[in-house]
């Protein structure tokens, strides 16, 4: 964890001097355990769900209330974790700018009903979404719960997540 955080700060400080942006991928990292509240203000602990979970994979996925792609992919999400009883979704959401607290919170909950998504989590000071260092959504990290590592770091709207998984989950066998 400690080589992680060092990685990071070394990372965003070549960031800052070099004046570009890229994109740093956590492939292969060790999961940076966060805890959010979800859309009922309740505490989701990620910690606790690795402990408590049967699935084998978390997808974690990272949006805005105005992203325009991310819709499709939590559609796509959404069918992957009915269809595969080893997939569990994560659904963060994160604050724009300056937008309205209250606002956010009101827009993640209807996308929730709206979309008949189990939970959404609110990252409302984007504490999370800056551990992971995201610039662009959707944003998704695949993560083996066994060895709480990030196996896929995907930026961008992908139209073949079914097939990802299904040759990830090749690849674990």
């Amino acid at each position: 964890m400690f080589k992680i955080c060092i990685l990071m700060l070394l990372i965003f400080s070549l960031n800052l001097i070099g004046g570009e942006q890229e994109k740093v991928s956590f492939e292969g990292k060790d999961v940076i355990l966060f805890t959010l509240k979800n859309d009922q203000s309740r505490f989701f602990f990620l910690s606790k769900e690795f402990k408590k979970t049967d699935k084998k994979y978390f997808f974690v996925t990272f949006f805005t209330n105005s992203c325009k792609n991310c819709p499709k992919e939590r559609e796509i999400l959404k069918e992957i974790s009915e269809k595969y009883n080893d997939v569990k979704v994560i659904y963060i959401a994160i604050r724009e700018g300056e937008e309205d607290i209250s606002k956010f919170q009101e827009q993640a909950k209807k996308t929730m009903e709206t979309e008949k998504l189990d939970h959404v989590l609110l990252d409302v000071f984007n504490s999370v979404s800056k551990s992971y260092f995201v610039e662009d959504v959707p944003r998704l990290l695949i993560i083996d719960t066994a060895t709480k590592k990030i196996v896929k770091d995907l930026t961008g709207y992908e139209k073949n997540l079914e097939k990802i998984y299904l040759d990830l989950n090749k690849s674990q066998k």
